[in-house]
Parts: structure tokens; C-alpha cells; sequence
């Protein structure tokens, strides 16, 4: 599962957090190399969690990217 965690934007900037579970062997390092510019705070062998600041308009091209390569909201939210 690819989903995006949290988005925030307020007058210092923009940020956003995405967490990806239930992956399959390989797909970590894909992620790792997909999310170039990202910092990481959680590596497992199936999982991770990693976060982007910039401006707004940075953050939301990057949302757009990541929807594509399958990345959405939780439907929890």
C-alpha cells in the first residue's frame, strides 16, 4: 500500500508525509529511489515512512507525481 500519510501548509511552508506497507521483496528500494528528496524516519523490510518540505506548490507537483506511480489518500481519512 502506497498512501499519503498527512499534508500541511501553512505560511512557513508546505510538507508531506507518505507511509508504505505491505510491500513486496524489492519494492523498499524502489521506493527509497522514487522518493529522492524525501527524509526518511521509518525503513523496515515491508514498510516506511518518509517526509518532503517545500513550498507549496513543490509539495503539491510531488503529490501529482506520486499519484501516478499509485500513491492516495487512506480511506480512514
Amino acid at each position: 500500500m502506497r498512501e499519503f500519510k498527512e499534508f500541511h501548509n501553512d505560511d512557513n511552508g508546505a510538507w508531506l508525509e507518505v507511509f508504505c506497507y505491505q510491500l513486496a521483496p524489492g519494492e523498499v528500494e524502489e521506493l527509497i529511489s522514487l522518493l529522492n528528496g524525501f527524509t526518511f524516519q521509518n525503513i523496515q523490510e515491508d514498510a516506511l515512512l518518509a517526509r518532503v518540505e517545500g513550498d507549496y506548490q513543490e509539495i503539491w507537483n510531488i503529490m501529482e507525481i506520486l499519484k501516478k506511480k499509485g500513491f492516495s489518500w487512506s480511506e480512514l481519512q
